[in-house]
C-alpha cells in the first residue's frame, strides 16, 4: 500500500466503478498479524467496482484491551478511534457510503459499541458478506466462528455458496 501518514485515509478507486463506496477498516489483526486478509479484502472489494477508503494504519478497535480490563487504555483507544472516523466522514461528506466493512469479528463488536454505524450513517458488514463472489475449489477451508461471529450466524452458509462445500467448522475459542 502506498505510504499514509497517522492524519490521513487512503482512498481506492476501482477500474470499473459500480458507485458504491465502501469505509474498510483492517484492524490490527487483518493488518499486522495477517496482511494478506486485509490485501485480499481490499483487492475483493475494489474488483466488485467499489471505491474502498481506509483509515491511517495500525489502528485498532480498541477489542483486545476493553476485555483485558485496560480500561483507561481502551477508552483513550475508542476516544482517538472515534475523532478520527469522524475526521474521515467529514472529509468525505460529499459521499455516501454503503458499508462500513470488516473482516474480523470482534472489531465488528468494537465498532458496533464505539458508534461507527452512526458516523458513517451506514451498517457494518463482514466484506463475505457484503460480495457476491464465486471461488469455488477443491481445497480444504476451516471456518472458526469465536473469531469470525461477523458473519451474523450466517457464515457456514454464505462461505459454502461462495467458495464450496469443503468447509469446516472449528466451534471452540482457540485464545
Amino acid at each position: 500500500l502506498p505510504e499514509c501518514n497517522e492524519n490521513q485515509a487512503l482512498v481506492f478507486e476501482p477500474i470499473i466503478p459500480n458507485g458504491k463506496t465502501y469505509f474498510y477498516f483492517p484492524g490490527c489483526g487483518s493488518e499486522r498479524m495477517f496482511p494478506d486478509i486485509s490485501m485480499s479484502a481490499i483487492y475483493l472489494m475494489l474488483k466488485s467496482g467499489a471505491r474502498v477508503i481506509i483509515p491511517p494504519r495500525f489502528l485498532c478497535c480498541g477489542f483486545p484491551m476493553g476485555v483485558n480490563g485496560k480500561e483507561k487504555i481502551h477508552n483513550k483507544v475508542i476516544l482517538r478511534d472515534t475523532i478520527i472516523f469522524s475526521q474521515i466522514r467529514d472529509m468525505f461528506k460529499h459521499l455516501n457510503f454503503d458499508a462500513v466493512a470488516v473482516t474480523c469479528g470482534t472489531c465488528k463488536e468494537a465498532l458496533t459499541h464505539m458508534g461507527i454505524a452512526e458516523i458513517f450513517e451506514t451498517e457494518i458488514k463482514d466484506v463475505m458478506a457484503l460480495l457476491e463472489y464465486n471461488f469455488k475449489s477443491e481445497e480444504q477451508y476451516l471456518y472458526h466462528k469465536p473469531c469470525h461471529d461477523s458473519l451474523e450466524d450466517n457464515g457456514m452458509k454464505i462461505i459454502k455458496k461462495n467458495i464450496g462445500e469443503n468447509v469446516k467448522y472449528v466451534p471452540h475459542c482457540c485464545s
